[in-house]
């Protein structure tokens, strides 16, 4: 007589990764649609600084195209974190649970960082300056959210994660960054020269260090 044995199977659904991006594309295409102009100078961020030249009013950093975009940012950021962590064997790209933990701890680390620099920007009144800078910045990084999209496409699709692939992205994100520093201090150099002490006290603290032990954690899981 036969012994039948019973063996489960995990079924990895791709769903909530699609109706990621969908939302990302969705939100993309509205922002297209109501912001016409705004947005073609938007996706020139990388090679121009007239987006950020244009709309440099604070008031920018609430209007509904930044906020988008700021959703799209924190979606695909997240997403992104999950695929190294799974290039790293420290969790599977298809975890909808770890990426809900990845969005959650990202946000509350985007949100608690802004408010800590806006106190910072307070206690030493030097608010007229902070907010061009975090304006300024908060439209670098929704640009870099924004060319996530097809990237983390790729990679989730991909039953393979390519090293060269991978490092390559990595060094562009560094890139843009780098970039986005550089056009920032250039359009605000008069305003840095006056307070070049508090300038180099926060890139270390608020940008550097932050940096730092999220790569210390991912690398030793």
């Amino acid at each position: 007589m036969e012994t039948i044995e019973y063996q489960l199977r995990f079924i990895k659904t791709q769903d909530w990764a699609i109706l990621l991006f969908a939302v990302s594309v969705i939100i993309v295409a509205v922002n297209r649609t109501l912001f016409s102009n705004k947005f073609f100078d938007f996706i020139r961020l990388a090679v121009s600084d007239k987006y950020i030249r244009t709309y440099k009013n604070p008031s920018n950093i609430s209007n509904g195209f930044t906020i988008g975009f700021l959703a799209i940012h924190l979606i695909n950021v997240s997403f992104f974190i999950l695929i190294i962590l799974s290039y790293f064997d420290v969790k599977s790209k298809f975890d909808f649970i770890a990426y809900i933990q990845i969005f959650t701890l990202f946000t509350a680390y985007t949100a608690c960082k802004f408010l800590i620099e806006k106190i910072v920007s307070n206690t030493f009144e030097i608010d007229s300056f902070t907010n061009s800078f975090l304006l300024s910045k908060i439209n670098y990084k929704n640009f870099l959210g924004f060319i996530l999209i097809p990237i983390n496409l790729l990679f989730y699709f991909n039953p393979h994660i390519n090293t060269v692939i991978l490092y390559s992205v990595v060094s562009l994100i560094v890139l843009i960054n780098l970039i986005s520093y550089f056009t920032i201090i250039k359009l605000n150099q008069s305003s840095i020269g006056n307070k070049i002490f508090y300038f180099i006290l926060y890139l270390c603290t608020l940008e550097i260090a932050p940096y730092y032990f999220i790569y210390y954690l991912i690398t030793n899981k």
